[in-house]
């Protein structure tokens, strides 16, 4: 509900900018790769949620973020981009930040990892999950954006194919039992809508960018 709520929403608003800008809308094959794009963000999305409501922020969070951007940056490294020795270290620094942050508590014994019904497995799953979504999120921003993509027509495409990728999940999960009631308080639906524009916002300085 979480991840339907916050695509919901980044919806509206992707919407209404997009009728404000008038944008000349881009070719197919931009919008193909920016609907792509929502769909592998909207799974990245659900598998970080996920992983939150069952973990720890501080260890999630930092780990999907590193993951993420350690894929398309080793796609890059891979195909002869080239990357600053700057830009090198900080990677490094970053994975031996997180190595750090990751390590257990020797004084409480504290695990590495917390884990779901006793299983890390599950944890580090979700977390892979989570981070090769939003991996392929960037990588499928960067291909519209080379098909020629401007900023507001791809944008609304990323969150309407989002909120597709959401409605069809349900479809199947609901039939299992899997999928979660809509009733929600209003509490809730204020987090959901701050995390759906914080979200949108995200996606938007990243199109820019």
């Amino acid at each position: 509900m979480a991840v339907f709520l916050a695509q919901g929403v980044g919806l509206l608003v992707a919407a209404a900018l997009l009728l404000l800008s008038r944008e000349t809308m881009p070719a197919s094959e931009a919008l193909s790769w920016a609907a792509l794009a929502g769909i592998s963000g909207a799974f990245g999305l659900g598998c970080f949620y996920l992983a939150l409501s069952r973990g720890t922020m501080g260890l999630v969070a930092p780990l999907t973020a590193l993951l993420a951007a350690a894929w398309p940056a080793a796609i890059a490294l891979a195909t002869g981009s080239v990357v600053s020795a700057l830009a090198l270290a900080g990677m490094g620094a970053a994975l031996v930040s997180v190595v750090l942050i990751s390590l257990p508590d020797r004084r409480l014994g504290s695990p590495v990892m917390p884990t779901f019904h006793g299983s890390r497995r599950r944890e580090w799953l979700l977390i892979i999950g989570a981070s090769l979504g939003f991996g392929g999120f960037f990588l499928l921003v960067d291909a519209s954006h080379d098909a020629g993509g401007a900023v507001w027509w791809p944008l609304f495409m990323i969150k309407l194919a989002g909120v597709a990728a959401v409605v069809a999940a349900a479809l199947v999960l609901a039939p299992l039992g899997r999928f979660p009631g809509l009733a929600i308080g209003a509490a809730a639906l204020l987090m959901g809508a701050l995390a759906g524009l914080g979200d949108l916002g995200g996606n938007l300085f990243f199109v820019l960018a």
